[in-house]
């Protein structure tokens, strides 16, 4: 039995060199929302899927943290007593300004991963501008008009969120058994990834080391794949993909104007994966073939 559960991907984090030269590829060509950061500090934007899943744009400084993944957990304190028991280097916790708790390790390869809670217990009035700036609310009750915003696409949710490891058995324990994310069969029953989920159903691949190992990314899921691909090449992007998965769902990837990965897929494909099955060590297989 896992010793904890982890609700959903809170948010997911990207570094990047300014907000004028990334905001506008998540803003007006993905369409995820501004929303106001939990503190007023200049280097942070805040966006979000319409489900509520955010995505961090933090502009580089010194202490940029890496590319990460943040979890939210109910019981914070017993998680943290827990990951000090176990000789974690824990960078926090700190209390965001709305009084929620933060805390990051690094997973057993190395890759960063943050816990928090839901919503805090003090309410702010913040408001943010059309390039992510957070600031108190004006005294006159106004907010910055965002309606000149028009994108081209909505990202309905974040479909999965991937880091590399190097062996199965030296990560997945972490994951499994102390985070309790559930392993799920596979789109491909090749031996170098594991597919696990949130109790909300977002994914979460480990994927052992190969000649075609993507870096880590975040894959959206979209309502209108061939609208987005057809886009992206008029854009001029360099695509990988399209290809279709072994459940009939179309997948893509590129790379964010700072470089960093990021996909794009479908809701669930037209072949029912309902038929095979899983291990504990993340090895999907079909019974018979």
């Amino acid at each position: 039995m896992p010793e904890f559960h982890m609700n959903r991907v809170q948010h997911w984090m990207f570094p990047i060199s300014s907000r004028e030269n990334t905001l506008p590829f998540y803003r007006d060509l993905l369409g995820l929302n501004l929303v106001p950061a939990f503190e007023t500090a200049p280097g942070v934007t805040m966006l979000e899927t319409d489900d509520g899943t955010m995505v961090h744009l933090s502009q580089k400084s010194e202490r940029t943290p890496p590319t990460h993944v943040a979890f939210e957990v109910d019981d914070f304190d017993a998680l943290h007593g827990r990951l000090v028991e176990l000789g974690h280097k824990i960078d926090g916790p700190v209390n965001r300004r709305d009084g929620r708790p933060a805390m990051k390790i690094q997973d057993p390869d190395g890759n960063t991963v943050e816990f928090t809670t839901g919503p805090g217990p003090d309410a702010l009035d913040l408001v943010v501008d059309e390039w992510g700036h957070t600031s108190e609310r004006p005294a006159d009750g106004s907010a910055p008009d965002l309606s000149g915003i028009k994108p081209e696409f909505r990202m309905k949710r974040v479909q999965h969120v991937m880091f590399p490891i190097s062996a199965r058995k030296k990560t997945l324990p972490f994951y499994r058994d102390l985070l309790g994310l559930h392993i799920v069969p596979a789109f491909e029953n090749g031996p170098g990834v594991v597919f696990m989920e949130t109790d909300d159903g977002t994914m979460f691949h480990l994927s052992e080391p190969s000649p075609t190992r993507p870096p880590a990314h975040i894959a959206f899921e979209v309502a209108d794949f061939n609208a987005v691909h057809r886009r992206l090449v008029e854009l001029g992007y360099e695509i990988d993909g399209p290809e279709n998965r072994a459940d009939g769902r179309p997948a893509m990837k590129i790379q964010d104007p700072d470089g960093n990965s990021v996909e794009f897929t479908t809701g669930p494909g037209p072949i029912s994966i309902a038929d095979r099955v899983v291990d504990e060590w993340g090895h999907t297989s079909v019974p018979g073939a």
